[in-house]
């Protein structure tokens, strides 16, 4: 790969400019930076484009339901490093959930897998509904995954509600340039990021390990069976 493919580019939608880091740390400790600060992130995960912010900051995820265009009971799932990230900021969870987690991530993480479990944490509306439940994800090698590292991210994917999701920077970058989303996104700055890593180009796998047999919500890049597997028992399909 050439360092041009290997480059990491983020744009700055308001200023309608480039920056390039060539040394993928540099990039990483600038967008966690910005994070920390608010700002709402375009980038690429190990499935589709993404948008994300910090899971920590409510203006923010209010940001993101408004890019989307997207109802606040439809809570957005969090990107984690692993299981340590998720008892630090979200949980306790209720123990049988916990245990079915770590069968399920001891297999499948980082992969593209998202599970729903619940939290007894108050957490902010936009990533907890009102049933407690919340959507956790360890993505696998991405630009999301470096910087899930250090900040738990609110993350869906990078579209209006009921559209295709983007797969490319160019893509990505002409979503934020839209006169109706710009409209909507005045209260908050918007970075995209692109790198040359390839995606599934596929939403996650989507399961629900709040019951004693798990169901699977969404079918994606992780199979039934892998799951089956993981958890040593049945699963079902649907809701």
């Amino acid at each position: 790969m050439s360092s041009s493919e290997s480059a990491i580019r983020v744009f700055d939608v308001l200023t309608d400019t480039e920056e390039v880091f060539h040394d993928e740390d540099s990039a990483v400790e600038y967008v966690v930076k910005w994070l920390r600060e608010g700002v709402v992130f375009v980038l690429p995960t190990d499935t589709v484009y993404g948008v994300a912010c910090s899971a920590k900051i409510d203006s923010s995820i209010e940001g993101i339901f408004d890019l989307k265009g997207r109802e606040l009971s439809k809570s957005l799932p969090v990107l984690v490093s692993g299981l340590e990230m998720i008892d630090v900021h979200f949980g306790p969870l209720d123990a049988d959930e916990r245990t079915r987690l770590e069968a399920v991530a001891s297999k499948l993480w980082p992969g593209a897998l998202t599970v729903v479990v619940s939290s007894s944490r108050f957490l902010p509306k936009g990533i907890q509904r009102g049933d407690a439940s919340v959507a956790f994800r360890s993505p696998g090698e991405s630009f999301s995954r470096l910087v899930g590292r250090y900040v738990p991210l609110a993350c869906t994917s990078a579209n209006r509600s009921g559209e295709t999701p983007v797969t490319t920077y160019a893509q990505a970058i002409a979503l934020l340039q839209d006169e109706s989303i710009k409209k909507v996104l005045t209260h908050v700055r918007t970075l995209v990021i692109g790198d040359a890593r390839p995606m599934a180009e596929q939403a996650s796998t989507l399961v629900d390990l709040r019951h004693k047999t798990p169901r699977i919500l969404r079918e994606g890049p992780i199979s039934h069976e892998e799951i089956v597997d993981a958890l040593g028992g049945s699963v079902r399909i649907g809701s």
